[in-house]
Parts: C-alpha cells; sequence; structure tokens
C-alpha cells in the first residue's frame, strides 16, 4: 500500500509522493502527535517527522486552545492542553534536555544534504543548511551534522 514512516507507526504513510495521515487534517494530525508524545515536540521534530511546513497550523492549534507552547531551555515545545499531562510532558523534555538528543535524519534531508555536497563540494555545514531550507527540505545544523558523522563525510571530503 504505502510505507511507514522512518519505520516507525504513527498512522503516517506514503503512496508515490502523495502523504496520508489516520487522523486525516494536518491539524488533526498535529495535535494527536504532540497530545500522544511523553515529552512534547518541538516545531523542528514535527516539521521533520511530517516533512511539510507545520508553522501555520500550530499557530492556529495554539490561538484554539488545542495545544500550548512553552519555552523549554533553548526551543519552544508545543505541549498537550490538559494541565496534568502538560507538567508530565513538561518534566519528561526537562529530564531528556541533559542528554544528548538522538538526532535522526530523513531521507529526504540525507538525498537534500548529500546533492547539496555534490552540487557544492566545499560547502560549509551553514550553507548546506541554508541552501536545503531554500529547496524545501527542513532541516537544522545538528542534522547536518548526523548526516557528515553518519557517512563519515569530514574523512571523504577534499582538503
Amino acid at each position: 500500500m504505502g510505507k511507514l514512516f522512518r519505520g516507525r507507526c504513527y498512522g503516517l504513510w506514503t503512496c508515490k509522493t502523495a502523504r496520508f495521515s489516520k487522523h486525516g487534517t494536518l491539524k488533526d494530525t498535529l495535535t494527536n502527535l504532540v497530545q500522544s508524545s511523553p515529552q512534547g515536540m518541538t516545531h523542528e521534530e514535527l516539521a521533520s517527522l511530517l516533512a511539510v511546513r507545520v508553522h501555520n497550523p500550530l499557530l492556529e492549534l495554539i490561538r484554539e486552545d488545542t495545544l500550548r507552547r512553552e519555552r523549554i531551555g533553548p526551543t519552544f515545545v508545543y505541549l498537550h492542553c490538559k494541565r496534568t499531562r502538560q507538567s508530565k510532558q513538561r518534566r519528561r523534555r526537562k529530564a531528556t534536555m541533559h542528554q544528548r538528543p538522538a538526532v535522526c535524519p530523513t531521507h529526504p534531508q540525507i538525498v537534500a544534504t548529500l546533492l547539496e555536497l555534490i552540487q557544492h563540494p566545499k560547502a560549509t555545514r551553514q550553507q548546506i543548511v541554508r541552501r536545503c531550507r531554500r529547496g524545501g527540505v527542513s532541516i537544522s545544523p545538528p542534522v547536518v551534522d548526523a548526516i557528515f558523522e553518519r557517512y563519515e563525510l569530514d574523512k571523504k571530503r577534499a582538503p
């Protein structure tokens, strides 16, 4: 039928270039992902998982009081609207902040990064991030670093 995203079942699948969610709309999918998350989710985590722009729907969900947004550490985290669940998510997020987060690049992020390196072999990580974002791929410097580390690209790059 299609394939699951990233090997985990979030109720998401693809068929060719179309993406589907068992939750229906993007807003319903975002709500479900955030509310079922043990530690809430950041904008980057959601955008990376869904591979679509999520900024505007997230703002609408905040305005509708469906989700809450709170700065925890250096970033905003989207949390459940119920206070008891929200406080559990907040505690878990703070507890994991001191651990190095596991960055798991998506296939589009890997492909975009490698294509940028082929086209611009001497590009810096920040240039790769900017070019990928201009091309519509949501990516951050830690994701590019994870790709470089995974494929040992620093060792393979020309001096």
